[in-house]
């Protein structure tokens, strides 16, 4: 895998036992929050926030989401949108549509707020009850 990093412009990086590998045209991302939407509209930590630290990538141009491990925020039967490939004054925003149990429908959002100075960009996704954040490069 280190010979890959040197033949072809890609960016690798481990996610634990799982190699992911990503092209220049992605942001790289790591999960500082998780929350979770409580019946009474708050939202709290979980118990166990196993998706704090994970590292996932995003490719700009499709929008799609490699790693972590888990991905709570798309379904392989999904629709991914790029909203927004985002600049200076925009976020980079990606919706993804899937369906749900019966007649149900899924949707995930996340926005990279692209226009924050500096390497570090912000983002967040919100899919179904779960809500993450943290920054991407």
């Amino acid at each position: 895998m280190k010979s890959l990093k040197f033949v072809i412009p890609w960016l690798c990086f481990l996610l634990g036992d799982q190699a992911i590998i990503a092209s220049e045209g992605s942001y790289q991302c790591v999960i500082s929050e998780q929350m979770l939407l409580n019946k009474d509209g708050t939202l709290k930590r979980p118990p166990i926030p196993y998706l704090i630290g994970q590292r996932f990538a995003v490719d700009r141009n499709t929008g799609q989401i490699v790693g972590p491990g888990y991905e709570p925020w798309q379904s392989r039967d999904g629709k991914i949108t790029v909203l927004a490939h985002g600049n200076a004054d925009n976020s980079f925003v990606v919706v993804s549509v899937s369906p749900a149990a019966k007649t149900g429908v899924h949707i995930t959002l996340l926005r990279v707020n692209e226009y924050t100075e500096g390497k570090s960009k912000p983002f967040v996704v919100q899919s179904g009850g779960t809500v993450i954040s943290g920054v991407c490069e």
